[in-house]
């Protein structure tokens, strides 16, 4: 899973190891309020045992410098989506948002989510400016619900809705990621297709597959474009 910074990949075992590093020290109380005092084998089973999906962000070098995790909350299409990049000296270089729009582009265009959930403590500088920049909405606060250097602090309920997605995607937010495939070839592959019903004279199905056909092209006229089909190969 490529971005335009970093890459997420599967966790392995030696990667348990430096999670624990990180959660251990400053990272630690910026994900999660404070350190988890765990070994490596027993953050493993921990995270086995939770449900949630965890993957590594890598830099261009081929570095782990942070980690991803998202659950599926109580309805299907509803997560809860956290991140830590691991060693302050990567702090402020990009990773933290090439990651969160890494794991967003997953969430909402792989598994179909509607609505993504983030929570985090008052006192986390960065998510701070995420949502000061309005990229999350703020749904609620959660008073003195984290219990930092001896005094307690608000945790925030935030989310991003697909549509909310889409929009800072189309104004290229989350940077400039092509898409799996171009628009050019699905276009090209479902004309392949009705040709194939064409020739064996199936209107129905057809109809049926080519309603996409349909909405680009009218989508296309209204915005002045020419569809694709009409644009050669």
């Amino acid at each position: 899973m490529s971005g335009t910074l970093v890459t997420l990949r599967q966790i392995t075992e030696p990667d348990f190891d430096l999670l624990v590093g990180w959660l251990d020290g400053t990272a630690g109380v910026y994900a999660n309020g404070g350190s988890p005092l765990c070994t490596p084998a027993e953050l493993r089973e921990q995270v086995r045992a939770s449900g949630h999906t965890y993957l590594m962000v890598v830099d261009p070098d081929g570095v782990a410098v942070g980690a991803v995790s998202w659950r599926t909350l109580s309805y299907l299409g509803n997560y809860n989506l956290g991140l830590v990049i691991g060693d302050p000296a990567a702090w402020s270089r990009g990773y933290g948002a090439a990651a969160w729009g890494a794991a967003l582009k997953h969430l909402f265009h792989s598994l179909n989510a509607h609505r993504v959930e983030v929570t985090t403590g008052t006192y986390n500088r960065e998510t701070m400016k995420i949502i000061a920049r309005g990229l999350l909405t703020v749904e609620g606060v959660l008073r003195d619900y984290a219990f930092v250097d001896g005094e307690y602090h608000d945790m925030v309920v935030c989310s991003l809705l697909r549509e909310e997605y889409d929009a800072l995607l189309a104004r290229g937010t989350f940077g400039g990621d092509a898409p799996a495939l171009s628009a050019e070839d699905k276009s090209r592959a479902l004309r392949t297709l009705l040709d194939y019903f064409d020739k064996t004279g199936n209107t129905h199905l057809a109809d049926l597959a080519g309603r996409r056909l349909r909405e680009q092209s009218r989508h296309a006229r209204q915005n002045g474009h020419l569809p694709v089909e009409a644009a050669g190969s």
